[in-house]
């Protein structure tokens, strides 16, 4: 059986095709925000929203496969943050970070849609940064892509990558998708490949 991600995240597509996971992408078309309206437990809305990616993709007519899910949010301060609505906003968010480091909470959801047999996980990583000099965090939002990241951080952004001191986690976690969680998923769901 194929593999399915239900997620529009070059991110998390990237992620599967370096674990040499063959997949194909499949872009869920949910409100995000009408269905997570109101939760502030940042497990349970995690998990609210990959149930309703998976199920805005059941209702396709899709073939035997195993659908992978996932939403993530950061949480800093005992508050989600979400991706940031103005460069201020990123301004604000990575000043704070070296102080109070930001803890990804990403839930994945794997169906394999011929038995309907389904697990949900959720993991953490939380990343702690030294303090990030203001012309690197000018560059990084110039640049544009911490504005479509929960957080307002990317790993992998050359101007913030350096401020990265410690990762208590997996790296794949704070990308978006657990590598190691995601295998071990798809095996107990019967899955063979690698």
């Amino acid at each position: 059986m194929e593999i399915i991600l239900g997620s529009s995240s070059p991110f998390r597509q990237r992620l599967l095709s370096e674990a040499g996971i063959k997949h194909t992408a499949m872009f869920p078309d949910i409100d995000e925000k009408r269905i997570g309206r109101g939760e502030d437990n940042p497990d349970k809305l995690t998990v609210l929203l990959a149930h309703a990616k998976t199920d805005a993709l059941l209702k396709l007519d899709l073939p035997p496969c195993y659908l992978i899910t996932s939403d993530q949010v950061v949480v800093s301060r005992g508050k989600i943050r979400e991706k940031p609505a103005s460069a201020k906003e990123a301004r604000k968010r990575l000043e704070e970070y070296p102080l109070h480091p930001p803890t990804t909470v990403t839930a994945v959801l794997v169906t394999n849609t011929r038995t309907k047999s389904q697990i949900v996980e959720i993991d953490r990583a939380e990343v702690r940064f030294r303090p990030i000099a203001k012309k690197a965090v000018e560059r990084a939002i110039a640049r544009g892509t911490i504005m479509q990241c929960c957080g307002a951080f990317d790993l992998e952004d050359p101007d913030l990558k350096p401020y990265v001191a410690e990762i208590k986690g997996d790296r794949t976690s704070v990308i978006g998708l657990p590598i190691p969680i995601v295998k071990s998923m798809l095996r107990a769901l019967g899955y063979k490949g690698r």
